[in-house]
């Protein structure tokens, strides 16, 4: 499969030895193993989904940006060094530094999530924002649409 690099959270350290054995076994090249802090609730607790939300899919139905999500999630433990908090992605993929990570668990705050969504809901072209509201809400369009339709035939 040509995987040359595994980043995962830190419960997964004890069993890379294990996964070690195993590559060597099955004589696959040997992936680079990062291991990273889990992301925390609130309460300091692990995220789980037995506590609400932790799929991304979870979020853009409720309507958060793709891309304020890929930047809430890129600062999650990890900082360019400077004030900078909004990043494109190409900006991140150049900035990204793994060794920058830092090593406790971050606080998913939504809050600042909601202030990332703002941001890029304030910055989008107006038509971007319209289609992604007929994506989340067909039905609701479809009956505005008919409505504006109805009112200029009065």
């Amino acid at each position: 499969m040509e995987i040359s690099h595994v980043t995962r959270a830190e419960e997964w350290l004890s069993s890379t030895p294990k996964h070690v054995l195993l590559y060597e076994a099955f004589g696959w090249d040997l992936p680079q193993f990062a291991h990273i802090p889990l992301i925390l609730n609130d309460d300091k607790t692990k995220m789980s989904k037995r506590k609400g939300d932790v799929a991304v899919e979870d979020y853009v139905k409720k309507g958060y940006l793709q891309e304020a999500i890929v930047n809430f999630i890129a600062f999650l433990g990890w900082n360019p060094g400077d004030e900078r908090e909004i990043f494109s992605l190409e900006e991140l993929i150049k900035e990204f530094d793994i060794a920058k990570v830092h090593k406790a668990g971050a606080i998913f705050n939504i809050d600042k999530l909601n202030w990332y969504n703002s941001y890029y809901i304030k910055n989008k072209p107006t038509d971007d924002l319209v289609k992604l509201v007929e994506e989340l809400y067909p039905e609701w369009t479809a009956k505005v649409k008919e409505k504006i339709a109805l009112d200029k035939n009065c």
